[in-house]
Protein backbone atom coordinates (compact mmCIF):
# COMPACT_ATOMS: atom_id res chain seq x y z
CA UNK A 1 0.00 0.00 0.00
CA UNK A 2 2.89 2.20 0.47
CA UNK A 3 3.61 2.32 -2.74
CA UNK A 4 0.08 3.35 -3.76
CA UNK A 5 0.02 6.24 -1.95
CA UNK A 6 3.41 7.32 -3.01
CA UNK A 7 2.24 7.61 -6.36
CA UNK A 8 -0.70 8.61 -5.37
CA UNK A 9 1.11 12.02 -3.75
CA UNK A 10 3.00 11.69 -6.99
CA UNK A 11 0.20 12.53 -9.23
CA UNK A 12 -0.82 15.40 -7.19
CA UNK A 13 2.18 17.18 -7.19
CA UNK A 14 2.44 16.25 -11.26
CA UNK A 15 -1.15 17.94 -11.38
CA UNK A 16 0.05 20.73 -9.81
CA UNK A 17 2.93 21.39 -11.57
CA UNK A 18 0.62 21.10 -14.72
CA UNK A 19 -1.73 23.10 -13.25
CA UNK A 20 0.95 25.99 -12.12
CA UNK A 21 1.78 25.52 -16.33
CA UNK A 22 -1.38 26.15 -17.58
CA UNK A 23 -1.79 29.15 -15.13
CA UNK A 24 1.22 30.85 -16.16
CA UNK A 25 0.45 30.46 -20.02
CA UNK A 26 -2.52 33.19 -19.62
CA UNK A 27 -4.33 31.87 -23.27
CA UNK A 28 -7.78 31.34 -23.66
CA UNK A 29 -6.72 27.55 -24.60
CA UNK A 30 -5.08 27.12 -20.96
CA UNK A 31 -8.46 27.93 -19.63
CA UNK A 32 -10.47 24.92 -21.29
CA UNK A 33 -7.33 22.52 -20.06
CA UNK A 34 -7.88 24.20 -16.24
CA UNK A 35 -11.39 23.05 -16.33
CA UNK A 36 -10.44 19.22 -17.12
CA UNK A 37 -6.86 19.37 -14.91
CA UNK A 38 -9.25 20.44 -11.71
CA UNK A 39 -11.58 17.81 -12.44
CA UNK A 40 -8.40 15.35 -12.56
CA UNK A 41 -6.87 17.01 -9.52
CA UNK A 42 -10.44 16.77 -7.56
CA UNK A 43 -10.40 12.77 -8.11
CA UNK A 44 -6.42 12.61 -6.94
CA UNK A 45 -6.57 14.70 -4.06
CA UNK A 46 -9.86 12.27 -3.52
CA UNK A 47 -7.86 9.12 -3.93
CA UNK A 48 -4.74 10.10 -1.59
CA UNK A 49 -7.19 11.14 1.25
CA UNK A 50 -8.39 7.73 0.77
CA UNK A 51 -5.31 6.24 0.68
CA UNK A 52 -4.03 8.32 3.77
CA UNK A 53 -7.04 7.26 5.85
CA UNK A 54 -6.81 3.60 5.13
CA UNK A 55 -2.65 3.51 5.83
CA UNK A 56 -3.07 5.75 8.90
CA UNK A 57 -1.41 3.80 11.90
CA UNK A 58 -4.49 2.82 13.89
CA UNK A 59 -2.87 3.63 17.32
CA UNK A 60 -1.62 6.79 16.37
CA UNK A 61 -4.06 9.30 16.72
CA UNK A 62 -2.22 12.69 16.81
CA UNK A 63 -1.12 11.36 13.48
CA UNK A 64 -4.63 10.90 12.32
CA UNK A 65 -5.31 14.24 13.82
CA UNK A 66 -2.36 16.35 12.21
CA UNK A 67 -3.42 14.72 9.00
CA UNK A 68 -6.92 15.73 9.28
CA UNK A 69 -6.14 19.21 10.31
CA UNK A 70 -3.07 19.72 7.28
CA UNK A 71 -5.89 18.35 4.70
CA UNK A 72 -8.91 20.54 5.82
CA UNK A 73 -6.19 23.20 5.64
CA UNK A 74 -5.24 22.24 2.14
CA UNK A 75 -9.35 21.24 0.62
CA UNK A 76 -9.93 25.19 2.09
CA UNK A 77 -7.59 26.54 0.51
CA UNK A 78 -8.29 24.79 -3.05
CA UNK A 79 -11.94 25.60 -2.33
CA UNK A 80 -11.24 29.10 -1.76
CA UNK A 81 -9.26 29.26 -4.48
CA UNK A 82 -11.75 27.69 -6.80
CA UNK A 83 -14.91 29.54 -5.96
CA UNK A 84 -13.29 32.85 -6.20
CA UNK A 85 -11.83 32.08 -9.36
CA UNK A 86 -14.34 29.86 -12.02
CA UNK A 87 -12.53 29.49 -15.09
CA UNK A 88 -15.04 32.34 -16.74
CA UNK A 89 -13.56 35.33 -14.32
CA UNK A 90 -9.82 34.26 -15.36
CA UNK A 91 -9.54 37.02 -17.58
CA UNK A 92 -10.89 39.95 -15.49
CA UNK A 93 -7.50 39.98 -13.40
CA UNK A 94 -4.81 37.64 -14.10
CA UNK A 95 -2.80 38.37 -11.69
CA UNK A 96 -5.32 38.21 -9.11
CA UNK A 97 -5.85 34.62 -10.24
CA UNK A 98 -2.00 33.87 -10.07
CA UNK A 99 -1.32 34.85 -6.85
CA UNK A 100 -5.12 32.99 -5.63
CA UNK A 101 -3.38 30.03 -7.42
CA UNK A 102 -0.11 29.92 -5.96
CA UNK A 103 -1.54 30.20 -2.80
CA UNK A 104 -4.20 27.10 -3.23
CA UNK A 105 -1.15 25.37 -4.76
CA UNK A 106 1.56 26.30 -1.79
CA UNK A 107 -1.31 24.60 0.57
CA UNK A 108 -1.53 21.66 -1.42
CA UNK A 109 2.17 21.34 -1.71
CA UNK A 110 2.65 21.89 1.94
CA UNK A 111 0.41 18.97 3.24
CA UNK A 112 2.00 17.11 0.34
CA UNK A 113 5.39 17.49 1.50
CA UNK A 114 4.20 16.38 5.57
CA UNK A 115 2.53 13.01 3.60
CA UNK A 116 6.48 12.70 2.82
CA UNK A 117 8.12 13.48 5.77
CA UNK A 118 6.07 12.44 8.40
CA UNK A 119 3.60 9.76 7.58
CA UNK A 120 5.27 7.93 4.82
CA UNK A 121 8.07 7.09 7.26
CA UNK A 122 5.55 5.46 9.57
CA UNK A 123 4.09 3.21 7.36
Amino acid sequence: MRTDLEAAIARVEDLSIRMANVVEARTIEARGALLTLRRENGQAIEQLQHLVESNLPVTDRALESEFHARFRDAQRAISSHMGKWPVTLIGDDPAGFQQSARVAREAKLELLGWLKRELLPRI
